[in-house]
């Protein structure tokens, strides 16, 4: 799932809205340190502090505070001796930070949208002060590699050495908070790491490709669609994309960034769209490169690019191909999500 902070630059939000962030738990409560929601008058619109009952009292707590400019920090205790039919027993406890501020923070919310234009990893720092018993007074910043902005007391000593630690673990979401003073004048300063997301580039817009963009939206990977049909290509076609590039499927691929945190699928609709996407994908630094087929086409062309030398055995070992993991797919959606499963399961095991 995307990143909050992550959706927020990307979308121009009507009115007021509140950011929960649970910044503490114990036992077996089910949100988890950096679980963040964002939340506007109509609920929850994205994200997650965990589910079940304590997400709807989270709602409940920032319904009260969404429009009045007014933040806090809250204790929810999970553990409920006389079960009620709609609350489960997790036990444990979580604490949550309930930011309705960033609404109004325009100044913070535009160096957002900036750095998320760079694509680069970036960290959001908050300090909260207590004012008056669960109320907190809030201030932020937001620091990447060659930028930060918010006021100088955010960066400083153990707080700036930590920023650029998370900066270098960018493969995942992590939070770290500093806490200091006396519990009635406690003040924290919360560091979140943002990770660039990873980037997802289906070869083909047809039906497999669609399906394939709205998992991979789902899972919050930046996806990219390629395909030279305009006709397939409209926004009403790819409504969960993030980038639509109608041109020559090869061409595009040969121009389009390929690192370690880049995920090719090719699905287009014929053998020569495949192979000259293909082509330029062999020796790339893409984390994935997979392509859809039998195993009788594949192996034909894995014979053609070693005997024209577009290809080593070890390159063409390295394209998951036919794609996605064997679970007896038939229909579309099971064979987008047999691609979805083998994306996640090579990011996520990726550095182990």
């Amino acid at each position: 799932m995307k990143s909050v902070y992550l959706v927020l630059a990307g979308n121009n939000l009507p009115g007021s809205f509140a950011v929960a962030t649970v910044i503490d738990s114990s036992g077996s409560a089910p949100g988890r340190p950096g679980n963040t929601a964002l939340i506007t008058r109509d609920g929850l619109i994205h994200g997650t502090v965990g589910g079940g009952i304590v997400e709807k009292r989270v709602l409940e707590t920032a319904s009260g505070f969404i429009g009045r400019n007014r933040s806090g920090i809250f204790r929810y205790n999970l553990g409920n001796p006389v079960p009620k039919s709609d609350e489960a027993i997790c036990g444990g406890d979580v604490t949550v930070l309930i930011d309705s501020t960033m609404s109004g923070d325009t100044g913070f919310l535009q160096n957002l949208r900036e750095i998320q234009k760079k694509k680069i990893p970036f960290a959001v720092v908050t300090s909260a002060v207590r004012v008056e018993g669960d109320e907190y007074k809030l201030s932020r910043g937001i620091a990447c590699e060659d930028f930060s902005s918010g006021h100088e007391r955010l960066f400083t000593g153990e707080v700036n050495r930590k920023i650029q630690e998370m900066l270098d673990r960018t493969e995942r979401e992590n939070i770290f908070v500093f806490r200091s003073g006396e519990k009635e004048k406690e003040s924290l300063v919360i560091v979140e790491s943002v990770p660039r997301p990873p980037q997802l580039i289906i070869a083909g817009a047809g039906h497999i490709g669609r399906a394939v963009c709205m998992l991979g939206s789902f899972l919050g990977f930046e996806v990219t669609v390629i395909d030279d049909r305009p006709e397939f290509t409209g926004k009403t076609m790819l409504p969960m994309a993030d980038n639509i590039i109608t041109a020559n499927i090869g061409e595009a691929i040969a121009k389009a960034e390929k690192d370690k945190n880049t995920y090719i699928v090719i699905v287009t609709r014929g053998h020569s769209n495949d192979a000259e996407a293909l082509k330029n994908c062999i020796g790339s630094d893409a984390a994935y490169v997979g392509m859809i087929g039998s195993r009788t086409k594949t192996e034909l062309m894995r014979r053609d690019f070693i005997s024209r030398g577009w290809a080593t055995q070890e390159q063409w070992e390295k394209i998951h191909t036919p794609i996605g993991i064997k679970i007896s797919s038939e229909t579309v959606e099971e064979i987008a999500l047999s691609i979805a499963a083998e994306l996640v399961m090579v990011k996520n095991s990726s550095g182990k």
